[in-house]
């Protein structure tokens, strides 16, 4: 358990200074601003502390928050436990700027870190009270305790058992972990006090957040020798899976130069170059791993090669609307298309496990309404936000004579976010204005 935390005012300037010198400029550093009494957290580095300009500047990280000058926002060092009300000076971009606080609520570090997450993060915990289980979304932790946010099911079950169990961490179970309930003042969040302290390792992978990639525009381009990388390793796989005789007779079916079958075609090339090109100006693709890439645009669509009609349905909602068009067979087969494509992908062992994890995610969607596990933005693999970004960006094309990155990205940019989709996004938005 949490020792006692001693807590002291400090006054005193240049302690307030050397707080914020302190701290490494490679940590997180947590901040939050206040909604009708809530506590809405974003993430930040400190880049510089000038006393005689009395001014802190943050580079801030996704999301970021919705702040403006009349905003109360608070900061929060963790090398001193160091809690601070902050007066807003500029916000422009990422680049926010805070006057230098005057006074700091210090406390003696806890041992038990805690970990603060956003609503990206979107991590969660199942409580059980009696025979009743409810899964709430966990705003920070340590392996001590937990802070979750309440809604108005879970306010009449914390009436009902003062002290649940926790059984799950985000799908992890967890044995014989009962907690004590401390409700915040404003009725909206609470915290549980843990009776003996969650594992290492189940801790560990629960706070694990993938951060994005940053991208250096100065290495954005899409040159005619990358094309000729990209196309002579579509060669190499193809060879490959020439090779197979469970894949030899789809790939045949690429060959014949047919309504249907050429969509998958030229789908399936055009699909190899723009993830080939985007991915390598987001740092996330070497040529090494390239190859991988080539076979998943030419695997994904596999279990469609015989019903090409189903390669254009893009999610759900289109499927709903074409489902009254579609024999059981036919459905059954676009819904295990992705299963389909991995297991296959799978019974190769020369393949990594990235390439069955983005065929498998290939048809999810960031909101959870895709399939085949309703999985939401912070689950899926960057190289599958990758695929379903270009995936969505080759159709756009074949289907729009006069098409633009910049039109592409207005259009589909609404309904895919998160850290991994906004990057991709933005190195469009750069190819359409280098263009």
């Amino acid at each position: 358990m949490s020792q006692k935390k001693k807590l002291r005012l400090t006054k005193s300037l240049s302690e307030v200074q050397n707080a914020f010198k302190a701290t490494d400029a490679s940590a997180d550093i947590t901040l939050w601003y206040l909604v009708n009494e809530e506590r809405i957290l974003f993430t930040g580095q400190v880049v510089r502390v000038d006393p005689e300009l009395n001014k802190i500047v943050l580079t801030l990280k996704d999301p970021v928050p919705a702040l403006d000058g009349q905003s109360q926002c608070f900061l929060k060092l963790f090398r001193d436990e160091g809690v601070s009300s902050c007066k807003i000076n500029q916000l422009k971009g990422r680049a926010l700027v805070l006057e230098l606080p005057e006074e700091m609520v210090m406390t003696e570090r806890r041992r038990n870190w805690r970990a603060q997450f956003n609503k990206l993060d979107q991590k969660s915990a199942t409580l059980r009270f009696g025979d009743i289980e409810h899964v709430f979304e966990v705003m920070n932790a340590s392996k001590a305790g937990l802070a979750i946010r309440l809604d108005d099911r879970a306010k009449s079950l914390i009436q009902t058992d003062p002290e649940p169990k926790i059984i799950k961490l985000n799908g992890v179970r967890l044995d014989d972990m009962t907690a004590g309930i401390v409700l915040h003042p404003s009725g909206q969040s609470l915290g549980l006090n843990l009776r003996k302290e969650i594992p290492d390792e189940v801790f560990n992978e629960f706070i694990h957040v993938d951060r994005p990639v940053e991208v250096d525009p100065k290495k954005l381009y899409l040159d005619q020798s990358y094309r000729t990388t990209v196309r002579d390793n579509m060669k190499q796989v193809v060879s490959k899976l020439e090779k197979k005789s469970k894949l030899a007779a789809a790939l045949k079916l690429l060959k014949v130069n047919r309504e249907g079958t050429a969509y998958l075609k030229n789908h399936i090339e055009l699909l190899c170059e723009t993830m080939g090109s985007i991915g390598k100006t987001l740092g996330w693709v070497t040529d090494g791993s390239l190859e991988k890439l080539v076979y998943v645009a030419y695997m994904h669509d596999i279990h469609y090669f015989e019903h090409p009609h189903l390669a254009k349905i893009p999610d759900l909602e289109t499927f709903e609307l074409k489902k009254a068009s579609l024999s059981p067979a036919e459905q059954k087969i676009y819904f295990d298309g992705p299963a389909y494509a991995a297991m296959l992908a799978a019974e190769d062992d020369n393949n990594s496990p990235d390439v069955e994890k983005i065929l498998m995610q290939q048809k999810e969607r960031p909101d959870g309404t895709g399939f085949p596990a309703g999985l939401r933005s912070h689950q899926l693999a960057p190289l599958s936000c990758l695929f379903i970004v270009c995936h969505e960006f080759v159709d756009y094309v074949l289907t729009e004579t006069k098409w633009s990155f910049r039109e592409f990205v207005m259009r589909f940019r609404p309904d895919l976010k998160g850290p991994y989709f906004a990057k991709i996004f933005q190195v469009m938005m750069d190819l359409d204005k280098a263009k």
